[in-house]
């Protein structure tokens, strides 16, 4: 298995996947309203391949905070069942990351079991005082901070970013 930057060629394949990941009731939530019309960071996204196959997939979503300060929206992350727990969401998760930083964000959201992204930095503690313009489940809003402090003071709505990112890149 290999992870690489995600390609318009990859792109029916990663559609799939989070479709069946997530069905058609993904489109009800509160971060869906975030990818509405605004394509994924394309430096970030990234695919799981094996044998020219994708199994796995993760996006990045350029949001703010309330006061301005740019930071990530992560998600989806999405696997093929039949590689589920072998790893590969752990090591997409990680490359993802590493992309964020190395591009010098300081900092990501997500939406998702605390059970799962605590293993990677995530808490609910640097998202208490943030909130997302809809229906979240609290304990499931949580934040990484790839800067310490970097949302220290942070408060109120997250609002989709001005300046839409590039497109994923053939």
């Amino acid at each position: 298995m290999r992870i690489v930057r995600e390609r318009p060629r990859h792109a029916a394949a990663v559609s799939r996947l989070v479709s069946d990941a997530f069905g058609p009731e993904r489109f009800r939530k509160t971060v869906y309203r975030f990818r509405d019309g605004v394509p994924p960071i394309a430096s970030l996204s990234r695919v799981a391949v094996e044998d020219g196959r994708v199994i796995g997939t993760l996006r990045f979503w350029p949001v703010e905070l309330a006061d301005g300060r740019a930071t990530l929206l992560l998600g989806p992350l999405a696997i093929s069942p039949t590689w589920r727990g072998r790893g590969v969401g752990a090591e997409l998760m990680r490359a993802g990351i590493a992309a964020a930083r190395a591009e010098g964000y300081r900092s990501i959201l997500l939406v998702g079991d605390p059970e799962y992204y605590e293993r990677f930095g995530f808490t609910r503690d640097r998202a208490r005082h943030i909130a997302l313009p809809g229906p979240v489940e609290e304990r499931r809003f949580l934040a990484l901070e790839l800067v310490p402090g970097a949302l220290d003071g942070a408060d109120g709505i997250v609002r989709v970013a001005p300046k839409a990112p590039l497109r994923i890149a053939a």
